[in-house]
């Protein structure tokens, strides 16, 4: 087993879980199933460590369970679960959640375009989705967690390790704390106990729990989050793209 030994093995464990989870709620391709089940074994081999006992179930489901479906079945469950069009009962984007109106979901999408841009990273225009969607927001977790990695590798500074530190931070506070876990209790209720996204919506609760416990951060907001009607200006973006991954090209260094 590969031992965590330093700041920078934990740094890139947590950007392979962030990478894991954003791949895992895309869309499925062909050989999403494959790398899931490759993943999560491996994920719960070499971090071992440093993940709760909930977070090591999880992913031991998930590989179980993926390793069944195949390509067709996850694809299935997916459609299944989430549709064509965004769901009322679990949609996976976060302008979505508690937004009155479209002025309030522009802000969003304008907020998390700036996160973006502020890294230097650009949707990808293979694939068409919303900013907001909840895999493009974990594959910018697991960017800011690799440029931090890779400037902790090559000894880039006290400087540029916190700003990715304190960028990760900001985005729990403002983004992801406000509505991933509320996602991930909506979905596990959606999908039952005997889909596989009762275990990939329970990895992402423990997970959003254990990453916003090392920032000493609290769940936001305390109050339910209200589910907004998918009626409600839907295609205000449908321009911008997702991840897989949705997000381009990414500096090297911090």
């Amino acid at each position: 087993m590969t031992l965590i030994t330093s700041k920078y093995d934990e740094v890139l464990a947590r950007s392979a879980v962030y990478e894991f989870l954003s791949l895992a709620f895309l869309y499925p391709e062909e050989e999403a199933p494959a790398l899931l089940v490759d993943g999560a074994r491996l994920l719960g081999k070499t971090n071992a460590e440093t993940l709760t006992p909930d977070v090591k179930h999880f992913l031991g489901e998930i590989s179980r369970q993926m390793s069944t479906l195949g390509p067709k079945g996850f694809e299935d469950e997916y459609v299944e679960i989430f549709g064509h069009t965004i769901s009322n009962d679990c949609p996976p984007y976060e302008s979505e959640y508690d937004q009155a109106h479209v002025f309030q979901k522009t802000g969003v999408l304008s907020d998390l375009s700036s996160f973006y841009g502020a890294f230097g990273v650009m949707p990808n225009p293979a694939l068409k989705d919303r900013l907001d969607h909840l895999s493009v927001e974990l594959e910018f977790m697991h960017v800011l967690t690799a440029k931090e990695a890779y400037a902790l590798k090559h000894n880039h500074g006290e400087e540029k390790v916190m700003l990715c530190r304190r960028a990760q931070e900001g985005f729990l506070v403002y983004h992801l704390a406000h509505w991933a876990k509320a996602f991930a209790e909506r979905l596990h209720k959606k999908a039952g106990p005997r889909s596989v996204y009762a275990p990939l919506s329970g990895l992402l609760e423990s997970y959003m729990d254990m990453e916003l416990a090392k920032f000493g951060l609290d769940a936001v907001p305390e109050q339910p989050v209200r589910v907004t009607s998918p009626e409600q200006e839907d295609n205000e973006c449908d321009a911008m793209a997702s991840p897989s991954h949705g997000i381009g090209t990414i500096p090297e260094a911090c």
